[in-house]
Protein backbone atom coordinates (compact mmCIF):
# COMPACT_ATOMS: atom_id res chain seq x y z
CA UNK A 1 0.00 0.00 0.00
CA UNK A 2 3.16 2.69 0.68
CA UNK A 3 4.42 1.80 -2.63
CA UNK A 4 0.89 2.97 -4.46
CA UNK A 5 0.71 5.76 -2.32
CA UNK A 6 4.43 7.27 -3.87
CA UNK A 7 2.80 6.33 -6.95
CA UNK A 8 -0.54 7.82 -6.83
CA UNK A 9 0.73 11.17 -5.03
CA UNK A 10 3.96 11.66 -6.62
CA UNK A 11 5.54 11.62 -3.00
CA UNK A 12 9.00 10.75 -2.04
CA UNK A 13 8.14 9.06 1.10
CA UNK A 14 4.66 7.43 2.30
CA UNK A 15 4.29 5.36 6.24
CA UNK A 16 1.31 3.71 7.59
CA UNK A 17 1.30 4.08 11.35
CA UNK A 18 -1.01 2.09 13.27
CA UNK A 19 -1.61 2.97 17.10
CA UNK A 20 -0.42 -0.22 19.22
CA UNK A 21 0.00 0.53 23.39
CA UNK A 22 -0.06 4.46 22.82
CA UNK A 23 2.61 4.71 19.87
CA UNK A 24 2.44 5.30 17.22
CA UNK A 25 4.16 1.93 15.37
CA UNK A 26 5.09 2.43 11.42
CA UNK A 27 4.39 -1.06 9.69
CA UNK A 28 4.60 -0.03 6.22
CA UNK A 29 6.78 2.36 4.41
CA UNK A 30 8.19 3.65 1.09
CA UNK A 31 10.82 5.46 -0.49
CA UNK A 32 12.29 7.96 2.18
CA UNK A 33 10.09 6.61 4.47
CA UNK A 34 10.98 2.94 4.20
CA UNK A 35 13.47 2.73 6.93
CA UNK A 36 10.98 3.70 9.64
CA UNK A 37 9.13 0.40 9.12
CA UNK A 38 9.16 -0.78 13.23
CA UNK A 39 10.14 2.91 14.88
CA UNK A 40 7.44 3.88 17.60
CA UNK A 41 6.93 6.87 18.44
CA UNK A 42 4.23 9.54 20.36
CA UNK A 43 1.46 10.33 18.00
CA UNK A 44 1.59 14.00 19.67
CA UNK A 45 5.37 14.28 18.23
CA UNK A 46 4.65 12.44 14.50
CA UNK A 47 2.98 14.57 11.85
CA UNK A 48 0.92 11.24 11.67
CA UNK A 49 -0.74 12.73 14.82
CA UNK A 50 -3.46 15.14 12.86
CA UNK A 51 -4.29 11.78 10.84
CA UNK A 52 -5.36 10.06 13.90
CA UNK A 53 -6.90 13.10 16.26
CA UNK A 54 -8.67 14.00 13.35
CA UNK A 55 -10.17 11.31 11.51
CA UNK A 56 -8.77 13.02 8.16
CA UNK A 57 -5.81 12.11 5.48
CA UNK A 58 -3.24 14.01 5.68
CA UNK A 59 -0.94 16.32 3.40
CA UNK A 60 2.36 17.62 3.28
CA UNK A 61 3.26 19.22 0.19
CA UNK A 62 7.14 20.00 1.56
CA UNK A 63 8.37 17.95 4.50
CA UNK A 64 11.65 20.72 4.91
CA UNK A 65 9.15 23.89 5.26
CA UNK A 66 6.28 21.74 7.23
CA UNK A 67 6.12 22.75 10.96
CA UNK A 68 4.58 19.67 11.83
CA UNK A 69 7.93 17.64 10.91
CA UNK A 70 10.43 17.16 13.03
CA UNK A 71 13.26 18.21 11.95
CA UNK A 72 15.84 15.91 13.38
CA UNK A 73 13.70 13.04 11.55
CA UNK A 74 13.94 15.23 8.09
CA UNK A 75 17.82 14.90 8.73
CA UNK A 76 16.98 11.44 9.34
CA UNK A 77 15.12 10.76 5.82
CA UNK A 78 17.58 13.05 3.70
CA UNK A 79 14.30 14.96 3.26
CA UNK A 80 16.46 18.27 4.48
CA UNK A 81 18.75 18.98 1.32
Amino acid sequence: MADRILKITGAQGAAIGVLDQEKLVYRAGSGILASQVGTALRPEATLSASTLLHNTILRCPDARTDFRVNPRLQSDWGSAR
